[in-house]
């Protein structure tokens, strides 16, 4: 059996499920069957897929979750030289996969990241209103680093053009944008 050891936690077992309780770290990323967010439970950083179920509504960030939680570890590479699933998390500051049926909201609290998750997805909702969806993909690639919907031969064509540096925007950069331009404009009295 695989165990994992996290820092301020007790051990965890490749399979074992576990009562734990989190603060969500992302906004949903929702396909048919899964929300999934990154939640950070005592110090450490995990992905939790949640199922989907008809009228269950999406956690938003900075929400304190109670659930049932599956621990499993990602999966090491199969083929020599090829994608590795443990790698890349472990370079997230990943360590490990959580799958839960449901979970209860324990209480919403409010910081920097909320802010700027809710900057988002207000972009996101104007954008999304006003542009046709190709452009709207790639407008919010272009502002707030969200690729997720940008087709990949435009991927492709950024990479090939050394212009996919455009497309990689991170959302902190977002939070650093709306500090600057909000403390850069506080001196300029407001017209009553």
């Amino acid at each position: 059996m695989l165990n994992f050891k996290t820092k301020n936690m007790n051990q965890l077992h490749h399979g074992e499920t576990k009562k734990l309780s989190g603060e969500i770290q992302s906004d949903a990323n929702v396909n048919k069957y899964t929300y999934s967010y990154k939640i950070k439970i005592k110090g450490n950083s995990f992905i939790l897929y949640l199922k989907t179920k008809k009228g269950a509504k999406e956690f938003e960030y900075g929400d304190v979750i109670t659930f049932n939680g599956k621990f499993e570890l990602p999966e090491e590479t199969r083929n020599y030289g090829g994608f590795s699933q443990k790698n890349y998390y472990k370079s997230k500051g990943i360590h490990g996969i959580l799958y839960a049926e449901d979970a209860k909201l324990v209480r919403k609290t409010f910081s920097i990241g909320k802010l700027g998750s809710i900057i988002r997805i207000a972009i996101k909702e104007k954008i999304k209103q006003n542009v046709s969806e190709n452009n709207a993909n790639l407008l919010l690639g272009i502002l707030i680093g969200d690729k997720d919907n940008i087709e990949d031969e435009t991927i492709e064509d950024f990479t090939k053009s050394s212009l996919i540096h455009i497309l990689c925007v991170s959302r902190c950069s977002c939070r650093i944008y709306y500090i600057m331009d909000t403390k850069s404009f506080k001196h300029i009295p407001a017209e009553k």
